[in-house]
């Protein structure tokens, strides 16, 4: 990713070049003053009075001031713009016209790049979800029945990442106690290996009855940090009811963790 991305960015810094150095040297090629253009005609006109006889040299002189007072007359010189379009000027036009091309490419590729980075950070996009929920009624040597519950963390990205954070509550809604799993710091997560959690929750004599029948109902409420190939923090919570019953059990979400799940709604 990084090195096409390089890549790119040379290519893109020699066409700025480009459009720099053909600007400055067109620039160079255009006449700022007519006046420069006078200088080798006034100096032939003032080699003549040496070559010419004494008495011309009289009547020059006696013409000096009418020539002087008419010359005061005269409006400054201005920005001779009519010579820009003189054929003379027509290769200053055509580097002019290519570097607008250079510069048009230029931006056309630095357009490129951004989509390319952005395909390729969304295709390096990573989630993790809470699946695969179980339960069952144990009785464990703490004495009483207990409601089991397991599910798993799994990471379905082609990368690998890590849990910096994994905290999930689950509150008995019949006695309102809350229990939370903590998954522990900097805890690996690879490419289809599931972290599985397994939570016991007291219950009481209605609940064991309701599990074969309607269900007991758990709140669930899950905060999950993790960092992936990017090296960007992700935050991912984690909303629900579920419902143990001795048939499934089913978490009925209020937040979808799988964010490509958002993508396909928002299109249709």
């Amino acid at each position: 990713m990084w090195y096409i991305s390089a890549i790119m960015l040379k290519r893109l810094a020699i066409l700025g070049l480009l459009v720099v150095g053909l600007g400055c040297w067109a620039r160079s090629q255009v006449p700022r003053d007519r006046s420069q253009q006078k200088q080798p005609a006034q100096r032939k006109n003032d080699k003549t009075p040496d070559l010419a006889p004494s008495c011309l040299c009289n009547i020059q002189i006696q013409k000096a001031p009418t020539e002087q007072a008419g010359s005061s007359k005269q409006k400054p010189s201005s920005y001779p713009w009519g010579e820009l379009l003189a054929p003379a000027n027509i290769p200053n036009w055509l580097l002019f016209l290519a570097a607008g091309w250079a510069g048009a490419m230029a931006l056309k590729t630095l357009l490129a790049i951004e989509k390319q980075v952005n395909l390729q950070s969304a295709a390096m996009e990573q989630w993790i979800e809470v699946v695969n929920w179980k339960s069952q009624i144990a009785p464990l040597e703490r004495g009483g029945d207990y409601l089991l519950v397991e599910v798993e963390i799994f990471n379905k990205t082609s990368f690998p990442l890590t849990l910096k954070t994994a905290e999930i509550d689950f509150t008995n809604t019949a006695d309102a106690v809350k229990r939370t799993y903590f998954a522990g710091e900097d805890r690996f997560l690879a490419p289809n290996q599931p972290h599985k959690v397994v939570v016991a929750i007291k219950i009481d004599k209605d609940q064991i009855a309701a599990f074969s029948s309607g269900g007991i109902g758990i709140l669930v409420n899950g905060r999950f940090l993790h960092v992936g190939v990017l090296q960007k923090p992700k935050f991912q919570p984690l909303s629900g009811l579920l419902i143990c019953r001795k048939s499934e059990t089913i978490l009925e979400s209020d937040i979808d963790m799988n964010p490509k799940d958002h993508t396909d709604k928002d299109q249709t």
